[in-house]
């Protein structure tokens, strides 16, 4: 799912198309994908800034929805949208540092992309990237760190 502000939006769409199917990929109607993401605040901590069981509880007692740990580098705290600042200024208000803070779509189901996928799916997401009239892209792939690297030494 794609967030883009632009002044001309039959370009801009033309562009977009562009940049999916010399990809691979083509792009959908407004809303088609929508479905598969809730909209969600999230917020990270590098592991080495915070111990888990004392951020957790904190967490949770600041209203948040789930704490993951599963992540090597960060935890990540998921809450309501209407709770996200709530949540976010009581870790601040506690000098907790935050790697990321964001009101985002989370992927309801996440689609796991190897070898050459892997590989087209991170092509197109550069392109996107470098889009002047695309702010953000939410994607359901899921590609392993492994995967990553190989990707990134090609």
């Amino acid at each position: 799912m794609i967030e883009g502000t632009t002044d001309n939006k039959n370009r801009a769409a033309s562009e977009i198309r562009k940049i999916f199917s010399s990809h691979g990929g083509n792009l959908g109607e407004n809303g088609c994908v929508a479905w598969m993401f809730t909209q969600k605040g999230y917020v990270a901590v590098e592991k080495s800034k915070a111990k888990e069981d004392d951020l957790m509880t904190l967490a949770l007692d600041l209203g948040a929805d789930d704490f993951q740990s599963e992540d090597e580098d960060v935890y990540e705290i998921y809450t309501k949208p209407s709770d996200f600042e709530k949540v976010k200024k009581g870790l601040e208000d506690k000098n907790i540092q935050l790697a990321a803070a964001e009101v985002t779509f989370h992927p309801q189901t996440l689609i796991k992309l190897a070898g050459k996928e892997a590989g087209q799916m991170i092509a197109l997401m550069d392109a996107l990237d470098e889009h002047d009239d695309v702010q953000k892209v939410h994607a359901n792939f899921d590609i392993s760190k492994e995967d990553m690297e190989a990707i990134g030494n090609k």
